[in-house]
């Protein structure tokens, strides 16, 4: 062999060796993308058990599931973005209602006293309300008499008397003399019908006990990351955020409220286990602004297993996963009775839970852009599973609250795609805006959907870079008529300065407030459409 020829062979050899390492390496990262994402999914605080898994999937009931973000802390993560958010109007149509990052938030309402301010009198003369005083008579050294004698030296002509405690003879007869003015018994004794004859004579209306007035005002109420506080913050009118609870819970990364806003499910990373506690909100504050009356949050332990929860708004229950050695089972909790009754079973474990309602649950499986993912109806009361969508890249949906309609992901070609799915007739329909289902929510008659997509879709993995919080969007406000098939811009940049990129929304029962957090630095904010 010639040494020319064996130097060819060399080459080839080499470059062979080359392109299988090069291959093998590929490979390799593609899996460690892989893994890093589920992991990324399953548990956003970095930590490495497979028995910790929170996020990555729809919150239509107020709480944060996008928790994939990563929050900087003692178990590592990204860092979030502070954002300086500013509006171009004094009164602003977006407002930051958060003084530091939440975990999630909701509405509610409470019933206050209106504060009315006193009538001040143009009378520049001291008048006495005589209502209630004693009975006077010739005779009395009381304090009371000084008053009296006080006003009756008002009269036309003044009797001219000393001011004093003593009710002596020269009192008596300007007293017989008023009474007698007046149409009353002149007896000299001072009596309630000699009262009311005296605040008559100053102009005085006696003051009559009124019932106060009340009115309803609606909050927003949600909680506090870093301490697991609770905060209230009226949106009309505009007022300062009032802390409602005094205990503290450290890191809560997630948290969900009950249709009553009383109970909430508390997830938060204590010594690296993620633990799930169940609060209830003790004496209220009643008065905002009244920081002397903090109400208490009594809770207790749930599980440490459960994977993924979602309320359902029709009572005070919620519905998780528990995970099993064998799989994962379906529980429903009654935040009223403190029971949990176990649903429904699988042997697959990587699913994200949707809740419609006791006996309708939405399944999917976990998403991944380089994975396809399936949906299912869950019939609790028959056992049964619906496949509703197949084999679908990167698939997240978010189901109407009637059960009807799917709005979902799909990522194919390099491409995020939104598209809506008439789940009994099967047909499906392009979606505008494109975004992800995660960044939308459904009005309760499942006629609307309100959403934060992007003015453009950058360059990604939908939605597994969103998820690590490796793309972020910068949103504009979408209102989506599912009827007519219309979609209309509610807020676009020209509106704001800074990012906003929607996560966790929700929606008030008027349609005049609409309020998320921000990916961009876990803020709670709130639009006002009423003003749009």
């Amino acid at each position: 062999m010639s040494q020319k020829l064996f130097k060819i062979l060399l080459v080839s050899v080499l470059a062979i060796g080359l392109v299988i390492l090069g291959i093998i390496l590929v490979r390799a990262k593609n899996k460690k993308d892989a893994l890093e994402i589920q992991t990324n999914i399953e548990n956003p605080f970095g930590i490495n058990s497979e028995d910790t898994s929170l996020g990555g999937g729809n919150n239509s009931g107020g709480g944060n599931n996008s928790s994939q973000e990563g929050e900087e802390g003692e178990e590592g993560g990204a860092v979030p973005v502070r954002v300086d958010f500013v509006s171009n109007e004094d009164s602003p149509i977006v407002q930051k209602i958060s003084e530091e990052p939440v975990s999630g938030a909701t509405f509610t309402y409470i019933e206050r006293e209106i504060i009315v301010p006193e009538e001040v009198s143009a009378n520049l003369v001291e008048g006495y309300d005589f209502t209630g005083y004693p009975s006077l008579k010739f005779g009395d050294d009381r304090k009371e008499v000084v008053d009296l004698k006080t006003v009756l030296n008002r009269q036309d002509p003044s009797p001219s008397l000393a001011i004093d405690n003593a009710f002596d003879t020269t009192l008596k007869n300007a007293v017989i003399e008023f009474q007698d003015k007046s149409g009353l018994t002149p007896d000299g004794v001072v009596g309630p019908m000699m009262y009311k004859k005296l605040n008559e004579f100053q102009g005085i209306v006696p003051k009559v006990a009124k019932a106060p007035l009340k009115e309803t005002v609606e909050l927003v109420r949600f909680v506090d990351r870093s301490n697991g506080y609770i905060f209230d913050k009226a949106i009309k009118p505009n007022e300062p955020l009032a802390r409602v609870t005094s205990s503290q819970v450290a890191r809560v990364y997630e948290s969900y409220f009950d249709n009553t806003k009383s109970f909430l499910l508390m997830r938060y990373l204590k010594d690296g286990i993620v633990e799930n506690v169940v609060a209830s909100i003790k004496k209220p504050a009643l008065l905002l602004g009244d920081s002397a009356k903090y109400a208490t949050l009594e809770t207790k332990l749930l599980t440490n297993n459960l994977t993924f929860a979602s309320p359902i708004s029709s009572g005070q229950k919620i519905f998780y996963l528990l995970k099993q050695s064998s799989g994962v089972d379906g529980v429903i909790y009654d935040f009223k009775t403190g029971t949990s009754k176990k649903v429904w079973s699988s042997k697959f474990s990587e699913w994200i839970p949707q809740a419609l309602s006791e006996n309708t649950i939405s399944l999917t499986t976990k998403a991944s852009g380089r994975y396809p993912g399936n949906s299912y109806i869950l019939d609790v009361k028959n056992n049964s599973l619906k496949n509703i969508i197949s084999s679908v890249n990167g698939l997240t949906t978010n189901i109407s609250p009637d059960g009807k309609m799917a709005l979902y992901s799909s990522y194919e070609n390099a491409t995020l795609k939104t598209s809506l799915l008439n789940i009994a007739t099967g047909q499906i329909s392009d979606f505008a805006p494109t975004t992800l289902p995660e960044k939308c929510i459904w009005t309760k008659d499942s006629k609307t959907i309100y959403c934060g997509a992007p003015s453009s879709v950058p360059t990604a993995t939908y939605p597994d870079d969103w998820y690590k919080g490796e793309t972020l969007f910068s949103d504009m406000i979408w209102k989506i008529d599912v009827a007519t098939n219309t979609a209309k811009i509610l807020l676009d940049q020209n509106k704001i300065k800074g990012q906003i990129d929607v996560t966790s929304p929700v929606i008030n029962d008027k349609q005049d407030y609409f309020i998320f957090i921000n990916k961009h630095d876990m803020n709670l904010y709130g639009v006002d459409l009423s003003r749009l």
